[in-house]
């Protein structure tokens, strides 16, 4: 290894004073005729010297080669390069830096060091991503289709010419302007073909070398569009884009459920989409008589989003399989309802009490115990209880223990249970844990006490206790997990109370089965008698309607009454509506006529736009929004515009910047997967878009990016390194400095010291 060293002084001026001296000693000596030998003379004449070179602080400067990383661009986007080929690599390496020091790294979105004379594998990667390991410099054979670092140490980066000049064809944008679908095609190479899904007229269209833009009406009724392009390059990444059609708002209605009107897309809840992206077309969808459990908890979440979040609207009808006959509490379905499946004030006590007896403790599968699974299953019946009612939630065993009570449904729903502390043990005294049910019971309210057990217990007085549950107005339902000795006491006392017994022996039921016998308990709510509705509010104009089947309701606190009717002089809500979010809900308790359901519907259906909103979208590799917000001349500032971005993974939210009077913008990144846009202000939905899914960014352009290398070879202190650039790179080291002050002071004195003992010494 070469080492080239060199030495310099800070102040030469201090070295020719030395020289001075020196010889000033020596013309004394003579001048004076004193004795001095010349050996004295001169290692006096060095040493004086030496002093006088140290006071100029003489630097050694020594610079030693370092190590060099040979970093290969193995993504996509360097596909057929030249440097792919390993021969051809370690040639230029050579030519480049000759014997110098040097490990081999490929990369993509990571690194990893290999041997050169092995096969260049592709290293596939949604993004390309430098990241300089710890080398004194950098030999970059690569696009430049990646993020500049921050810092990095000297990059000296090789232009390929094979991707100098590459034939690729893209389609660059793929938008929706209206009712029509524009996509932007780049061809740097030969004749493609382009075929085109979703849109009127021809399916596919010749593109030539240049630069095009297709509009083409979009298909009455098309959900997706998409641009392809035929495979011709060595990079088909960028060769489609596809996005969901993003109709007007108010042109697609959905119908659930049966007696779909004319015009209108009908589902039955099982064919209901599963995805917030299917939501973005219609401005309306009525659910007509379903019940609940039809729904899939993706769908429910799908109805529920699209109501608060996309800002769409929802019309509910009620009948015999809707609200409370539907199993609507604890549903999405009866938190965006305006009208209430219970009432508004406890009209019963609840009493869950779940078996906490030693047998419990035994495993169920899983690692969990049957214990665990029955106090899962009473906890899970809370939410579709009556809110307002009380209730009381224990075990028992020897004694009965209380993990809350006195509390409204919905305050228990809030509570975490059971406690911590919560165990099953002990023997079973079921008998007991009743009668002191009983005996606290205050009457004033009727009692449902549900109890979950595998009944193996004994009874003393059964005929006495039932008798007593029955003054105390007290019902007693119960799920027996199991066979126990107590069982048919149980039924004996149950059947006295009007209660049910329900065997279920698979623990993978229990939580369904304390659901059907909670809704065995609750009053039907469906009335078969005939009553007039009356409309009033916004709703107003419609004629009155005779219905003889209509769901018992109530009003929600903040809803509106839209319609009511009048049973035996009492007045009774039959239809509401109110704001979710930022969509619009209404509810009828019964199954209206179509021409009065229709008029609802359009009544609450969200138009597309708000006049005073111009709203611009652009969508690349940035999806560029640009809102002017102009209300009769006057430009409307300080507005908080949001935009919610929402994907199958969830959402987020960013506020728009104000750049100018009337006019906000915002930029982000486009999305490998499609997405829907939402522009709100406050609570009012202004606009709505689809945007594209979009290949990665190395694939926006291929081929050398020039200015990507200039920048990081001046940011890093390397060079751009071309073609017919063949010379060796001259890397610049850094060099060592060492002071050579101390060890020239020492040497002087050591050379006055000599010349004084060879004086003496004469």
């Amino acid at each position: 290894m070469v080492i080239a060293a060199m030495v310099s002084f800070s102040s030469p001026g201090f070295g020719i004073v030395a020289l001075l001296l020196g010889g000033l000693a020596i013309g004394i000596a003579v001048v004076r005729r004193i004795h001095l030998p010349g050996l004295s003379v001169m290692l006096l004449a060095g040493g004086v010297i030496c002093l006088g070179l140290a006071a100029s602080e003489p630097m050694w400067h020594q610079s030693r080669p370092g190590t060099v990383a040979v970093m290969v661009d193995l993504s996509g986007s360097t596909r057929g390069a030249r440097f792919r080929d390993g021969d051809f690599l370690r040639q230029r390496v050579r030519e480049l830096i000759g014997d110098s020091s040097c490990r081999f790294f490929a990369f993509s979105d990571h690194n990893v060091e290999i041997d050169p004379s092995g096969p260049m594998e592709e290293m596939p990667a949604d993004e390309t991503r430098f990241m300089a390991p710890a080398v004194d410099a950098i030999l970059l054979f690569s696009d430049g289709r990646f993020e500049l670092p921050k810092a990095s140490p000297p990059v000296y980066a090789v232009v390929d010419a094979n991707l100098e000049s590459v034939s690729d064809a893209s389609v660059e944008r793929l938008e929706v302007r209206g009712e029509k679908l524009t996509a932007t095609i780049s061809d740097s190479g030969s004749r493609r073909v382009a075929s085109i899904e979703g849109t009127n007229g021809s399916k596919t269209i010749p593109i030539d070398p240049g630069k095009l833009i297709i509009t083409r009406p979009i298909t009455n009724g098309a959900d997706m569009a998409a641009v392809k392009l035929n495979a011709g390059d060595l990079w088909p990444e960028n060769d489609s884009l596809s996005l969901r059609v993003t109709a007007d708002p108010a042109s697609e209605k959905w119908w659930i459920g049966e007696g779909s009107p004319g015009g209108w897309r009908s589902f039955v809840p099982g064919s209901l989409p599963g995805v917030s992206r299917e939501y973005l077309a219609p401005a309306i969808i009525v659910i007509k008589n379903q019940a609940a459990d039809l729904f899939t908890r993706a769908q429910m979440d799908c109805l529920m989003e699209y109501v608060r979040d996309l800002g769409g609207s929802l019309l509910i009808l009620g009948g015999d399989h809707a609200f409370a006959a539907g199993g609507y509490p604890g549903t999405a379905l009866e938190a965006l309802s305006p009208l209430s499946s219970s009432p508004p004030d406890a009209t019963r006590r609840w009493v869950l009490l779940v078996d906490g007896s030693g047998s419990m403790g035994q495993e169920a599968g899983g690692g969990i115990s049957r214990w665990q699974i029955a106090a899962r299953a009473v906890v899970r019946l809370l939410p579709m209880l009556p809110p307002a009612d009380l209730v009381q939630i224990g075990q028992f065993s020897d004694v009965v223990r209380w993990w809350i009570g006195g509390v409204t449904v919905a305050e228990a729903g809030r509570t975490p249970l059971p406690p911590t502390d919560a165990f099953p043990h002990g023997p079973t005294n079921l008998e007991s844990a009743l009668t002191t049910i009983a005996r606290d019971a205050d009457g004033t309210l009727p009692t449902e006490l549900l109890l979950l057990s595998d009944c193996d217990t004994t009874f003393d007085h059964p005929k006495e206790l039932g008798e007593l549950l029955v003054r105390e107005k007290i019902r007693l339902d119960v799920l027996a997990i199991g066979r126990g000795s107590g069982l048919e006491p149980i039924r004996r006392i149950s059947a006295v109370t009007r209660g049910n017994v329900v065997e279920q022996f698979d623990s993978g039921e229990w939580a369904r089965s304390v659901e059907t016998l909670s809704r065995a308990t609750l009053p039907e709510r469906v009335s078969r008698e005939s009553v007039t509705v009356i409309f009033e509010n916004d709703v107003k104009s419609l004629p009155s309607e005779n219905v003889s089947v209509w769901n018992r309701v109530w009003l929600k606190p903040q809803a509106e009454r839209w319609a009511s009717a009048k049973e035996k002089a009492i007045e009774l809500p039959m239809a509401g509506f109110w704001r979710v979010g930022s969509g619009r809900v209404a509810a009828a308790a019964c199954d209206l006529d179509e021409s009065r359901a229709m008029a609802i519907a359009e009544r609450i259906a969200e138009k597309p736009r708000d006049p005073r909103f111009s709203v611009r979208w652009e969508n690349g590799r940035w999806i560029h929004v640009v809102v002017d917000a102009v209300d009769a001349g006057e430009f409307l500032n300080n507005l908080p515009i949001v935009l919610a971005i929402v994907d199958d993974a969830g959402q987020e939210h960013m506020s728009l910047e104000q750049t100018g009077p009337g006019r906000y913008e915002a930029n982000l990144a486009a999305a490998k997967n499609p997405r829907i846009a939402t522009l709100r202000v406050r609570d009012e939905v202004i606009d709505r878009a689809a945007l594209p899914g979009r290949y990665a960014a190395e694939f926006d352009a291929v081929g050398n990016d020039h200015a990507a290398m200039r920048e990081l070879a001046e940011r890093s202190g390397g060079m751009v390194i071309w073609p017919s650039d063949h010379g060796s790179i001259d890397f610049r080291w850094p060099t060592r400095e060492i002071l050579l002050t101390p060890w020239i002071c020492l040497l002087g004195l050591v050379l006055i010291g000599a010349g004084l003992v060879v004086w003496r010494m004469a």
